[in-house]
């Protein structure tokens, strides 16, 4: 079994418009918080050699937490911004934006979609990173 230990920060753009972000191995929920300001995770995965999945599920946005002008251009937005996201001691922000997926709906306002992650989310949905272990070789194969 490897350990790995996992740190990133994320925050939010809205003022006082909590979102709640989880982290899930494989389907299991690891860690839940809600998110006001910035904060930075750090916890360890244990995983058996093999294919895995590492997701981050934002939820609780609103439409009351975008306004828009009288032309419909964003004003202001919570949307939950991620950096610095390391595996095992070594960022992999690259990697990150490279290999992720972010599937959302607009909040309920259009089809479903798989789309590139920037690290950030505006749309409550989920960020779907598949790595491999060890995961030391999975960053040197990928990088």
């Amino acid at each position: 079994m490897e350990q790995i230990p996992v740190k990133f920060s994320v925050s939010n753009t809205g003022h006082n418009q909590p979102l709640t972000l989880r982290l899930l191995l494989d389907n299991t929920c690891l860690w839940e918080s809600v998110i006001v300001d910035c904060q930075t995770v750090e916890l360890d995965l244990s995983v058996e050699d093999g294919d895995h999945q590492l997701t981050w599920e934002m939820s609780g946005k609103t439409t009351e937490y975008t306004v828009l002008d009288s032309e419909n251009k964003i004003v202001s937005d919570a949307c939950l911004e991620f950096s610095n996201i390391e595996f095992d001691g070594i960022n992999i922000d690259q990697l990150v934006q490279k290999l992720a997926y972010y599937h959302h709906n607009f909040n309920g306002n259009g089809d479903a979609i798989k789309d590139q992650f920037y690290h950030s989310m505006g749309c409550n949905g989920t960020v779907t990173l598949e790595f491999t272990t060890p995961v030391y070789l999975w960053i040197l194969e990928h990088m």
